[in-house]
């Protein structure tokens, strides 16, 4: 779920979309819905409704653009880095 009030995204619960594609800028970018009904985890998906558009998004929609390959690197990473800590003993 994607709340505002604590500005955390917190998964695991199959409540977020993420779908992934390129702006009109040519950024890469990712955007991180919230779901009206849980879905099964792992399922990434394109934008159906435009929102590649910044102008377009969603009030609860949070979009996370990258300009450059190091910039996704650095975020994969990361991601790697905190699931070792946090799954592996």
């Amino acid at each position: 779920m994607i709340s505002f009030d604590r500005r955390m995204i917190r998964f695991g619960n199959g409540d977020i979309e993420i779908a992934y594609g390129k702006t009109e800028r040519n950024e890469g970018f990712l955007l991180f819905s919230n779901l009206d009904q849980p879905q099964p985890i792992g399922e990434i998906s394109f934008p159906k409704d435009g929102r590649a558009d910044r102008h377009i998004l969603q009030d609860d929609d949070i979009m996370m653009t990258f300009s450059c390959p190091e910039s996704i690197d650095a975020v994969i990473n990361c991601l790697n880095t905190i699931k070792k800590l946090a799954f592996t003993e």
